[in-house]
């Protein structure tokens, strides 16, 4: 042991050496008094560097031996056994071992032999949050599966049932009778099954930049395809209604497709049928 240790839990070469003696270790004090000495150092003195410019050895931060005596005492019931090197108990490391020791955590500096402590862990999860290129790349990824697993279903003639609605964008009109409890029911299962088909839901015919339910927002872009109202017998005025407002939005956007308006009766028999049924 060529020096304490650095940082918040200090500790001296005298009380390290204790600790290694306490622990069935033995003390040297030339890297050459023995064979298989493992050097602790965890700044740079005249012999530290001495050491390093040799290349010799690989020269341990005392973080180790602290590591390798915690994990001792987490698994007391445990055959005893030193704690294989990660990154950050190196202070210095030969060329020809850097491989080795890396592969010794994952890609994040997770452990795979010890136990991390929670300040460990929090470091770990913020190093895991991807950044916003890295989203961006997963999700034309995911689109690229997606796609080629689509186009494969289709040729096939089968559609999985989480894309039945894919594609889709559905607005649940609220009907006069919406404040039934039964009529809620039935709605938000429908709601749900198109969701789980991967339709997109919005709450509003209008376009304009306020969020839909869940996921979607309300856009040009995602102009409902299909307009949902309670039953096939809707009144004629409800109808009406909502082909007004429709007229009205493709006044002002002559690039809008008229949306189909169905009943929650299609929606269920589609999902039963495991085929998007005609709307008409």
């Amino acid at each position: 042991i060529m020096t304490g240790t650095n940082g918040p839990k200090k500790k001296d070469k005298a009380e390290l050496e204790q600790l290694v003696k306490v622990n069935g270790g033995q003390i040297y004090q030339t890297n050459s008094a023995a064979p298989r000495i493992v050097c602790i150092a965890d700044r740079r003195t005249v012999k530290v560097a001495s050491l390093q410019k040799s290349a010799r050895e690989d020269i341990i931060r005392p973080n180790w031996l602290l590591d390798c005596i915690r994990q001792n005492e987490i698994d007391r019931h445990l055959s005893s056994y030193l704690l294989p090197l990660e990154p950050r108990h190196m202070f210095f490391t030969r060329e020809e071992r850097r491989d080795e020791i890396a592969d010794n955590v994952d890609v994040y500096n997770d452990s795979y032999a010890r136990d991390v402590t929670p300040e460990e862990l929090k470091t770990i999860l913020d190093a895991a949050k991807p950044g916003k290129q890295q989203l961006a790349e997963d999700d034309d990824e995911i689109h690229e599966i997606s796609e080629a697993v689509f186009q494969r279903s289709h040729e096939e003639g089968t559609t999985p049932p989480g894309w039945l609605f894919r594609g889709l964008t559905i607005h649940f009109h609220e009907s006069a009778d919406s404040s039934d409890s039964s009529h809620q029911i039935r709605t938000f299962l429908a709601q749900k099954v198109t969701e789980f088909g991967g339709a997109d839901i919005v709450d509003k015919l209008e376009i304009d930049s306020s969020k839909g339910k869940g996921r979607v927002h309300q856009s040009k872009a995602n102009f409902p395809t299909h307009i949902i109202v309670a039953s096939s017998e809707s009144s004629k005025d409800e109808i009406a209604g909502i082909r007004k407002t429709v007229a009205q939005q493709q006044m002002s956007d002559r690039g809008l497709k008229v949306p189909h308006i169905v009943s929650i009766e299609w929606i269920e028999q589609s999902w039963k049928e495991k085929t998007l049924l005609d709307e008409d």
